[in-house]
């Protein structure tokens, strides 16, 4: 059924429960109470507002998708090109370009750990409920002097754009 086929009354109702995401439960009762025609009438024609409705969710879920899709292609874009940048900034010896607009620069990130051997890391760097492992003990340790078997630190670089 297509919403130019319901009655005017179903249409409007259609158009604010699809256009007003804010509307209370309350309303729509109020606005269907308000409603002339039979039980049965009332019951069909909600029911082609229903159908209108699961229609445009549907849709909805549709556009989700082709947008995440579409930001997914940006995203590995975007990490591409700044891979590109980076690999060039290396090969000329350059840690920093100030531009007119931007400064763009390769810094160090924040030292990580590198989990080489996830069964030879002792049983105190695990955290609960699940067994599992805390870098940042692990982290805390090295850098006290400790040594961690199966575990060594590592830094490594990203290019930053500001």
């Amino acid at each position: 059924m297509k919403l130019y086929e319901m009655p005017r009354c179903y249409e409007k109702l259609y158009l604010s429960m699809s256009t007003d995401d804010d509307v209370a439960d309350e309303e729509m009762v109020d606005a269907l109470s308000k409603l002339d025609g039979s039980f049965r009438d009332k019951v069909e024609n909600c029911a082609k507002v229903l159908a209108q409705l699961s229609a445009s969710a549907e849709g909805c879920a549709n556009e989700i998708a082709r947008l995440t899709a579409r930001k997914r292609s940006r995203e590995n874009k975007a990490k591409w090109l700044k891979g590109y940048i980076q690999e060039c900034m290396y090969a000329m010896g350059m840690n920093r370009i100030d531009g007119d607009i931007f400064r763009v620069s390769i810094q160090k990130n924040p030292v990580s750990v590198l989990i080489e051997d996830e069964d030879a890391v002792p049983e105190e760097y695990y955290v609960t409920p699940d067994p599992k492992i805390s870098k940042t003990a692990i982290k805390e340790s090295i850098d006290a002097g400790n040594e961690v078997p199966g575990c060594s630190l590592k830094q490594t670089e990203s290019l930053r754009v500001r």
